[in-house]
C-alpha cells in the first residue's frame, strides 16, 4: 500500500483527502513542516502533497528541502494560485505537479496515480509527464472531419517551414502539433511546449540564449519541434524575432515551429507584419466539437477506450441515448471538455458496463431528461437514481467531504452518510467521512 503525506494547515483538506485516498493508501497528515519533518524521519513516505502556503516555513521555501533531502519522492503542490509563475517556481524547485484548490476527485486521484506509477519503474517517467501535458496524438487521427485539416497540416509539415494553428480551446491544437511531430520523427528530436504566459525577458532568453551566446537558446540547440501556446500573449519585439526566425527556418534539422492561437484572425491584426504574412499562408483551422457532431460517438468511445484501460475500468460503450444526448449538446470546452466528463464516468461508474443517460453530467442531461430517459423503471427505481446523481455530483464537488455535500444539499452529515451506505456509494471503495 502506497503512503501519502498531505501537508496543509486546513483541517477541511485533511478530511477531503482522508476520504479520497485512505482505504487505497496509507495518508499521513501534517499541519506545518517541523511536523512534516518528523514524519518523514519516521515513516517512508512515496509521495507528498504539499500546500503552497503554510504557517512558519512556506510550501515552495520546503520544496526546495525536500528536492535536497528527499529527492526520490515526487511532490505535488497544492495551491489556490492559479497562475503559471507559481507553476514555473515550483517547478524548477522539483516539484511534480501542481493541484489548484479547489479540486475534485477525478483531477487529484488523476495526478497521483501518475506520480505514484512514476515510482513503478523510472523508465515510465518520460512517458507519464508526456501524458501530463494532454498527449493524446491519435484522438486526433481518431476524428473523421479532421482528415482534410490533418492532411493539410501535413503537407506544410514536410516543408518544414512555420506552422500556424487556429481554433477554440480544447479543440485539440496542441493534440495535433503532436501528431504533426510524430509523423515523420527522426530518433532523438524532442517535442517542447513554450508557454507564452511566461515573463517575456525570461522567455527570449530562453529561446535566443544570452547576447554572447555562451549558453545558446533552444531555437539553436533543439531539434524536434517548439510548440508555442497561446502566442497571442507574446509582446510585439519578441514576435517580431521569431517572425524572422520563423521566415529563414527551412532547414532539414531546424526545429519545426507550430504556433498555436485560440483567436489568430484577432491576434494577427495586431502582430508585425512579416509574422501576419507568414500565417496567412501557412494556417489550420481546427472546427469546434459542435460543429462536427458526427466525429463525437467516434471520438467518445476512443476517450473511453483509452481512459478505461488506463484506470482499469468495466465501461467498454455508451447505450444510444447516452450518444444522441452528448451529440445534441453544444460541447462549449470542445475535445478537453469531453476527455473530462468521460474520465469522471469511468472512475465513478467503473463497475457498469455501458454509460446510461442518468449517468451524464446534468449540462450534457439536464434532470427532466434524466427522469424520461428511464425505461422500465419504478417509481422507487427513478427516485433512487435521480438520488443517487444528486449524492455524487455534491460529492465530487466537495472531494467527498460529508460536511460541505451537505451544505450543497441543505441537509445533515448524519443524512448524507446514511444514504452513501444506503445506496452503497463510493469513491474507490471509500464512504463519505
Amino acid at each position: 500500500m502506497r503512503t501519502l503525506l498531505c501537508i496543509d494547515d486546513d483541517e477541511s483538506m485533511w478530511d477531503s483527502i482522508r476520504a479520497i485516498f485512505e482505504g487505497t493508501h496509507k495518508v499521513f497528515i501534517s499541519g506545518d513542516v517541523p511536523q512534516a519533518r518528523e514524519i518523514l524521519k519516521t515513516e517512508k513516505i512515496d509521495l507528498i502533497l504539499l500546500d503552497h502556503s503554510l504557517p512558519g516555513t512556506n510550501g515552495l521555501t520546503f520544496l526546495s528541502e525536500l528536492s535536497r533531502l528527499h529527492a526520490g519522492i515526487p511532490v505535488l503542490m497544492v495551491t489556490a494560485l492559479d497562475s503559471d509563475y507559481s507553476l514555473a517556481e515550483a517547478l524548477r524547485r522539483g516539484a511534480r505537479g501542481r493541484i489548484t484548490k479547489p479540486f475534485d476527485v477525478a483531477e487529484i486521484r488523476h495526478h497521483v496515480q501518475q506520480a505514484l506509477a512514476s515510482l513503478e519503474a523510472p523508465q515510465m517517467r518520460a512517458a507519464l509527464e508526456k501524458e501530463a501535458e494532454g498527449s493524446r496524438p491519435g484522438l486526433i487521427a481518431a476524428a473523421p472531419s479532421l482528415q482534410p485539416v490533418i492532411a493539410r497540416a501535413l503537407d506544410l509539415r514536410k516543408l518544414n517551414a512555420p506552422i500556424f494553428l487556429a481554433g477554440e480551446r480544447g479543440v485539440g491544437k496542441e493534440w495535433l502539433a503532436r501528431h504533426l511531430h510524430d509523423a515523420p520523427r527522426r530518433a532523438g528530436d524532442l517535442f517542447y511546449r513554450i508557454r507564452c504566459r511566461t515573463a517575456a525577458a525570461e522567455l527570449e532568453a530562453e529561446l535566443f540564449g544570452d547576447e554572447g551566446h555562451v549558453q545558446p537558446g533552444i531555437l539553436r540547440t533543439l531539434t524536434g519541434t517548439l510548440f508555442f501556446d497561446d502566442v497571442n500573449r507574446l509582446p510585439a519585439p519578441l514576435l517580431e524575432r521569431l517572425g524572422e526566425v520563423a521566415a529563414a527556418r527551412t532547414a532539414p534539422h531546424a526545429p519545426l515551429l507550430i504556433f498555436a492561437s485560440s483567436d489568430l484572425p484577432a491576434f494577427l491584426e495586431g502582430a508585425p507584419a512579416l509574422f501576419a504574412e507568414l500565417a496567412a499562408t501557412r494556417s489550420v483551422e481546427l472546427p469546434p466539437l459542435r460543429e462536427r457532431a458526427d466525429d463525437i460517438p467516434v471520438l467518445a468511445y476512443h476517450l473511453l477506450t483509452d481512459l478505461a484501460q488506463r484506470f482499469g475500468s468495466g465501461l467498454s460503450g455508451f447505450t444510444p441515448e447516452s450518444l444522441r444526448l452528448m451529440k445534441a449538446y453544444r460541447w462549449p470546452g470542445n475535445v478537453r471538455e469531453m476527455e473530462n466528463v468521460i474520465e469522471r464516468l469511468v472512475l465513478v461508474y467503473g463497475e457498469y458496463s455501458q454509460i446510461e443517460p442518468s449517468f451524464l453530467p446534468r449540462e450534457v442531461c439536464p434532470i427532466p431528461q434524466r427522469i424520461s430517459q428511464l425505461p422500465g423503471m419504478t417509481l422507487d427505481q427513478t427516485l433512487e437514481s435521480f438520488e443517487r446523481g444528486l449524492l455524487l455530483e455534491a460529492l465530487d464537488k466537495t472531494g467527498w467531504n460529508a460536511t460541505k455535500a451537505a451544505q450543497l444539499l441543505s441537509t445533515t452529515p448524519r443524512k448524507i452518510g446514511l444514504r452513501v451506505d444506503a445506496l452503497k456509494l463510493k469513491a474507490e471503495g471509500r464512504k463519505a467521512s
